[in-house]
């Protein structure tokens, strides 16, 4: 009996140690998460793109203004998602999907640097298990929400040079990539804030004919300008502290990939103002139709229906003026 008394209280103990470890170790890994600033996620991201160089021998060099001096959590995430979906198109579905969509589930006004953190260890887990990680060299100073949605664009835009090398086809980077973002995440906030706010408006009608001569900058700027108007209607509604833009000029470089970062930053903000609204399953279907007799989107389609949304959102403005 005293042996087995024994054995038992032995077992038991041992039982508690674990149960402590392992809370302890949850405790732990929560606590981290919770300490996670953008400084950490930059270097991170640094490190992700110095291997990625190293690994593929890149040489182009990533040379573009900031989005905005003021950019938070939610829409540098935005950002990584998409890149993600790259890192996944060029490394043969390296994180899984259900990984990818656990992440995708993370609520917008609640997004936190350890969320960005998370992704980007998926990213980097992928990198040490083909031995090709590396921590970045670069001697370390305080980064901003901003540093860190630069940096996940400079990944992209490496990321488009290694599917060039390994001749993988990709959608990054074209009028029809920034066609559907606008689509997803513009369109249906600023209908729904029309309806929200009493604007009567024609569904968009999805013409055959691109407008001439349009080219990046002017997709950029317009794109600004639907949300000012936006985050204006926001502001004489209650306290909403808007992204400060950074300004287009004529001498910028602006590619649709530039437009396309503009269009996923400023998502957030449409979500964190007026929710989650996801597309009308008829403009849905009418785009799919429309999209599937065009042999190509351009940067005219693109402007078209954003004419069509910065219409709507100055009348969203001059009405909530009356």
């Amino acid at each position: 009996m005293g042996k087995n008394s024994y054995g038992q209280n032995r077992l038991c103990l041992l039982a508690i140690l674990f149960v402590m470890f392992q809370c302890f170790g949850i405790m732990g890994t929560n606590a981290r998460g919770s300490d996670i600033m953008p400084t950490d996620i930059y270097y991170l991201a640094k490190s992700i793109d110095d291997s990625l160089i190293s690994a593929y021998g890149l040489t182009s060099i990533f040379e573009k203004k900031m989005l905005s001096s003021n950019i938070r959590p939610r829409n540098s995430y935005q950002k990584l998602l998409s890149l993600a979906d790259e890192f996944n198109l060029l490394h043969n579905n390296a994180i899984s999907k259900a990984k990818l969509d656990a992440a995708r589930q993370v609520d917008t006004l609640a997004t936190k640097p350890g969320d960005l953190y998370n992704v980007l260890s998926l990213i980097k887990n992928h990198l040490v298990r083909k031995d090709m990680f590396f921590e970045s060299a670069e001697m370390r100073s305080p980064k901003t929400p901003s540093d860190v949605t630069h940096m996940l664009r400079q990944i992209s835009f490496h990321h488009i040079e290694i599917a060039e090398m390994k001749n993988i086809p990709y959608d990054w980077s074209t009028p029809a990539q920034v066609y559907d973002a606008v689509m997803r995440d513009i369109l249906p906030v600023v209908t729904g804030v029309a309806d929200e706010a009493g604007v009567e408006y024609e569904p968009y009608p999805f013409p055959r004919q691109p407008e001439k001569g349009v080219i990046p900058r002017n997709i950029t700027k317009i794109i600004q300008h639907i949300y000012g108007n936006i985050a204006q209607y926001y502001k004489k509604k209650g306290n909403y502290d808007s992204l400060v833009l950074i300004e287009v000029s004529d001498c910028d470089d602006i590619s649709p990939g530039d437009s396309f970062d503009l269009v996923k930053a400023i998502s957030a903000e449409l979500r964190a103002m007026s929710g989650d609204r996801q597309p009308d399953t008829k403009v849905l279907d009418r785009y799919k139709t429309w999209k599937a007799s065009k042999e190509k989107i351009g940067p005219g389609d693109v402007y078209r229906l954003l004419q069509h949304i910065y219409i709507l959102s100055k009348t969203i403005l001059e009405h909530s003026a009356k």
